[in-house]
């Protein structure tokens, strides 16, 4: 039933929760992880390597910039 639609599950005892269908684009990441991502955005950051947009330069511009750094 989830595969199509959202499901409500009720219980006296722990509650209601909804089940949804998990679509292609959502962002499933366990919390340890995300952590040490956001360590390394910091310590890139503090490091210096940043890419910073340049006055009057697109945001296309600014984007390929940072891929191509990357």
């Amino acid at each position: 039933m989830a595969h199509s639609n959202d499901v409500i599950i009720t219980s006296r005892t722990h509650g209601s929760y909804r089940l949804v269908p998990v679509m292609e684009d959502d962002l499933l990441i366990d919390r340890a992880t995300l952590d040490a991502k956001i360590k390394r955005g910091i310590a890139d950051y503090e490091a210096g390597k940043v890419y910073r947009m340049k006055e009057n330069e697109s945001v296309e511009d600014y984007l390929k910039g940072m891929l191509s750094e990357g």
